[in-house]
């Protein structure tokens, strides 16, 4: 029963075009049939879908085709504010032919699953022959959450999909949920943000406590899960309620259970209860119970015209004051409310849990809530007696009074006949209540019930008598004046049309019986006029479903029918319980002792609880990560022998991250370098191309020069080549664009000098720096995430990229421009994983959060905001140099410890450059190594290139690429052929050096050699190599001229004043 349900395959048709138009050229109309038949066999309206999955292929004639057809059957009848959404899993991942279907299947089952609809990725232009509007569809181009009002009627979700074969072969499905709406309430073992931890329910099996602590999973409430399922098999049962689960959780005694069947359970719900205190601690726990009893007072308000209870009382609401008696004393129909509002709430939330329960009885007013919890009476019909009988109640309010005694019934009639003999009356005392074969109630007239109890506790009788909190002779002959209006009011409730299907058998305690007729409204009166044979009705389920076995739970925010249960012979389970100022370690709050209570009803051996609902994570998904069991230790193990190669690899010393001068990279690979992310793409950090040469023993490394980003190729692609390459003292980072065949690293990415020295540093004079002197200067700061929420949102940092900068405060400087420095604090945990220990000299992440500080000079600390709205690239950095050490590997100790980084600014202008210095220091002050010259500047927009390569790596790129091409022999044709032909020779051959793009300008004062090349460019274009042609002029009207003639798609103009040739200086030209 802990089986997942994706989705239900509700209604299916298939049906065939005949002849047709084509071999692959859909028929509309014949779709459309088939999708009208799906949902014919569905039971179904197409209007109540939200979702369509469309056989859609990207085709310029089937699609039209296709979607048009469906949309005609899909809007009719449909609200024009429920848009139909459409998609295909084509645009995700492609045809998948003959599984094409199966994708589809998979995708929009997982959609269900997870309450949310995938988008189509790369849609930008609807087709022009699709009428989107009038179809009331659209393409769902975004992830969007399901909604309840996307349900159909029933409260449940809707969709479809469609698949299409060669030859016209046409098929629909129907998909919908299990659940509905209202099934989805969340997990009622989820608190509120008040709680410390959460508490999770273990409840495990036989001889599995001492191997707790060995459990492994990734989260808690997989395990819970997982170990709840295991231990229906087990006839020893344990349980604990903790947040965590080792070695130190205490669990409770266990039970044995001697039956491999479940027990039967029967839900009860009592007359009386302390509401006040105890369903309002409910609702500050569970969020979800507070609003089933907005629900309730929503319903009595708006279906019966009645005042808000809520409001009246102040009961319930977390925070509001209560406006009723502290004693208890409550106006009677406050009482009925009350009572009925938290028990319909209190059996949602165990239907929540996914506990099926096979009876149901009530005590005198928990019959209605009986009614409720069997399917007799759906919410509106349950509220609307507890109206009607609380109207009666009040009527009635003041005649009469109660008392429990704890007698049986023949003894109870005698004590009553000797209070009646002494007052010399024949009447005025009734049994109302027969709850036990050792107690009873009792109501009458006020005088005699005092006497009663009087009488009760004399010394020669010493019965125990305990007058009730009741002004109302119920289920006595004095409620009978009452019977016409209570009538009247039910009346106008819906169980005048009759009752629901019941989903539980009723054990009545009106009848004292099995329940053989209807919950109407002469049920209804008989309930308040007939005593309660609550005691003869339990002794019925002992006895017929005992040998079955049969466990009571009680719903209540206080357990009253227990020990009554108990005195019958059967087994009784609170939910929740009073505070026992006695035993104050019981008193563990009404979440925990929610779970203590479902911890022991599985213990009892009840197994029906679907632990996927009960054990769902806070939003009501059920994804859960299989737990890891512990490994028995004399399993027979297997050793390999090892070869000598793999001797020598395991042997051999691990090589730094990005240290080699050719290695492989990816984000799997790399995957502590994922969390640099710029435009939603993972970007390798320039700081990891200085890495890579403090990798290589640098202690000095200058004149840096960082051309161009290196996209990381994603999850489960082939890495990229890349590797650090060192020519005496100068080293650069290059990458190959091939990642198959002949690797070559001939894409420059950054570059510069290095010295394994630092001639200046002095081990006997450490440089120090003061940032307390700093800190007095402060004149303004923003934390970590002020900062991060600052930044443009390009910068989409995550986990080590972003966590570690604590503070960034504003200093005075005279020293740097514009008067301001910045001081800035990061910390990274030293447990911090993948950060420490790993070969890394200073992690990317941290020496990227050093300079991305430099980001606050663009920042106003007053309103927290970014003065600019670019994204901003190192370019350069003069020096930076090491000061912790002459050559220690690593900077992991000092970085424990804390960092300051203190940033001067030396040049700013609005539009560049920005040149800055940093120092580094630990929390002790000495300096561990300077940045000195480090520009930035704005990354490129679209305007300067000219090329429509929109892709990140282009927006990223500040300088032209150097390649080191190889040269490519070639030689010209005769002079006497045309510019063409000698034009594509030179192109042809930079292209087979690799080039795949060529810029060209046209110097030209007439338009003769444009004109003549124009054919030629777009054959080149063909075969691959795109040239970038440039019409200059010295007045732009000119070049505009010249650009507007040409046909080739990527012509620009290019106002050029003058210009001379490389290889003679002394001919400058000027463009007039």
């Amino acid at each position: 029963m802990d089986d997942a349900i994706y989705s239900v395959i509700a209604g299916s048709a298939i049906n065939a075009n005949g002849k047709g138009k084509s071999l692959t050229m859909p028929e509309g109309d014949m779709q459309a049939e088939t999708i009208k038949e799906a949902y014919r066999v569905a039971g179904r309206d197409p209007a109540e879908a939200f979702y369509v999955e469309l056989h859609a292929t990207g085709t310029k004639v089937g699609d039209p085709i296709e979607t048009n057809a469906a949309g005609k059957v899909f809007s009719k009848g449909r609200d024009a504010n429920k848009t139909h959404r459409a998609g295909s899993v084509k645009a995700n991942i492609g045809h998948a032919g003959g599984c094409s279907f199966l994708a589809s299947l998979v995708k929009v089952s997982m959609m269900l699953h997870h309450k949310e609809i995938i988008p189509n990725i790369r849609f930008q232009k609807a087709n022009p022959k699709i009428d989107f509007p009038a179809l009331k569809m659209q393409v769902q181009t975004e992830l969007e959450a399901i909604k309840p009002e996307m349900a159909a009627k029933d409260g449940k979700w809707v969709t479809s999909i469609s698949s299409y074969g060669v030859g016209g072969s046409n098929a629909h499905i129907v998909l919908e949920t299990a659940e509905t709406v209202s099934d989805l309430i969340k997990n009622a073992s989820v608190t509120t943000s008040s709680d410390k931890k959460p508490l999770y329910l273990f409840s495990i099996g036989s001889l599995t406590v001492p191997a707790v602590g060995r459990w492994k999973d990734a989260t808690l409430h997989s395990l819970a899960r997982d170990l709840g399922r295991q231990s229906r098999a087990y006839a020893a049962r344990s349980f604990a309620v903790a947040s965590t689960l080792d070695a130190s959780t205490k669990f409770s005694k266990t039970v044995l259970s001697n039956s491999n069947a479940s027990p039967n359970y029967a839900l009860s719900s009592p007359a009386r209860s302390s509401a006040r205190l105890h369903g309002r601690q409910l609702a500050e726990v569970y969020p979800v119970f507070l609003n089933l009893i907005r629900e309730n007072d929503r319903i009595l308000v708006e279906k019966y015209g009645q005042e808000s209870m809520l409001e009246r009382t102040g009961l319930f609401i977390p925070g509001a004051e209560c406006k009723l008696a502290a004693n208890g004393v409550w106006p009677v129909q406050e009482v009925v409310l009350s009572l009925v509002f938290v028990q319909i709430a209190m059996v949602d939330l165990v239907r929540s849990l996914g506990i099926k329960y096979d009876f149901v009885v009530g005590h005198s007013i928990g019959e209605i809530v009986m009614g409720y919890a069997s399917g007799h009476y759906d919410r509106e019909m349950a509220v609307g007696i507890a109206a009607a009988r609380a109207a009666a109640m009040v009527k009635a309010d003041g005649n009469s009074a109660m008392v429990a005694l704890g007698v049986g019934v023949q003894k109870a009639k005698m004590l009553m006949r000797k209070v009646m003999s002494d007052a010399k009356v024949s009447s005025g005392l009734w049994i109302a209540g027969i709850n036990s074969p050792q107690a009873v109630t009792v109501a009458g007239e006020h005088e005699l019930v005092d006497a009663l109890v009087a009488f009760a506790k004399d010394p020669s009788v010493m019965v125990f008598a305990a007058k009730l909190r009741a002004s109302c002779a119920f289920h006595t002959p004095l409620m009978e004046a009452q019977e016409a209006l209570f009538k009247d009011r039910v009346g106008a409730t819906p169980l005048s049309q009759g009752t629901k299907t019941p989903i539980a058998r009723v054990m009545s305690t009106t009848d004292g019986k099995w329940l053989e007729r209807d919950l109407d409204i002469d049920y209804c009166w008989d309930n308040i006029r007939r005593p309660v044979l609550f005691g003869t009705a339990i002794n019925k389920m002992v006895t017929d479903e005992g040998a079955n076995g049969i466990l009571f739970l009680e719903i209540a925010p206080h357990p009253v029918l227990k020990s009554y249960i108990e005195q019958c012979g059967g087994e009784c389970i609170s939910l929740v319980r009073c505070p026992n100022p006695k035993v104050p370690a019981q008193n563990t709050g009404k979440h925990y002792q929610f779970l203590e209570g479902i911890g022991n009803l599985i213990s009892s051996g009840f197994k029906n609880v679907d632990f996927n609902r009960h054990c769902a994570s806070p939003d009501g998904t059920a994804n859960f990560t299989k737990a890891k069991l512990p490994e028995y230790p004399y399993n027979k193990s297997h050793c390999w022998a090892e070869s000598l190669r793999e001797q020598s690899c395991r042997l051999q010393e691990k090589s730094r991250p990005v240290v080699s001068s050719h290695f492989r990279i990816n984000v799997d690979m790399h995957s502590d370098l994922t969390g640099h992310v710029i435009f939603d793409a993972v970007v390798f950090p320039a700081s990891g191309y200085v890495e890579s040469i403090l990798e290589n023993g640098a202690m000095v490394a200058s004149n840096v020069a960082i051309h161009k980003p290196l996209i990381l190729n994603g999850t489960g692609s082939i890495p990229t080549h890349v590797g650090c390459v060192i020519d005496s003292d100068k080293w650069e980072f290059k990458a190959s664009p091939d990642v198959k065949g002949q690797i070559v690293l001939n894409t420059v990415y950054a570059g510069g000098q290095f010295s394994r020295v630092n001639p200046a540093y002095d081990e006997s004079a450490p440089r120090m720096f003061d940032f307390n002197a700093k800190l007095a200067s402060s004149r303004g700061s923003v934390n970590g995430d002020e900062f991060c929420e600052a930044i443009p949102s390009a910068y989409r940092y995550q986990e080590h990229f972003k966590d570690y900068l604590k503070v960034v405060q504003e200093i005075d400087d005279d020293n740097s421009w514009g008067g301001k420095a910045y001081l800035t604090r990061l910390e990274v945990p030293e447990g911090t994983p993948d950060v420490f220990g790993d070969g890394y000299v200073i992690h990317p992440s941290i020496l990227n959060s050093i300079t991305q500080c430099g980001l606050a000079m663009f920042i106003n600390m007053d309103m927290k905001l970014f003065d600019f709205n670019s994204v901003f690239l190192p370019i350069k950095i003069d020096a930076l140099r090491r000061w912790n050490s002459r050559n220690a590997p690593d900077m992991d100790a000092e970085v424990k410890k804390g960092i300051w980084t203190y940033f001067t600014e030396r040049t700013w202008a609005p539009g560049g450059p920005f040149k800055s210095d940093y120092i580094i220091a630990n929390s002790e002050g000495r300096v561990l190594f300077t940045i000195e010259g480090f520009e930035i500047t704005r990354a490129p927009d679209a305007e300067p290139v000219a090329i429509t390569d929109n892709s990140l790596e282009e927006r990223l790129t500040t300088t032209w690429q150097a390649k080191a091409f190889p040269a490519v022999p070639f030689s010209l044709a005769s002079s006497e052929d045309s510019l063409s032909p000698v034009f594509k020779v030179i192109v042809g051959a930079a292209g087979a050096a690799g080039h795949k793009v060529v810029r060209a300008i046209d110097l030209a004062q007439t338009t003769d050699i444009s004109m003549g090349l124009d054919v030629a460019l777009g054959d080149l274009k063909q075969s691959g190599i795109l040239v970038e042609y440039f019409c200059a002029a010295g007045i732009p009207g000119d070049a505009d001229s010249k650009t507007g003639l040409l046909k080739h798609s990527h012509v620009r103009s290019l106002a050029v004043e003058s210009w001379k040739l490389a290889d003679n200086a002394e001919s400058t030209s000027i463009l007039r």
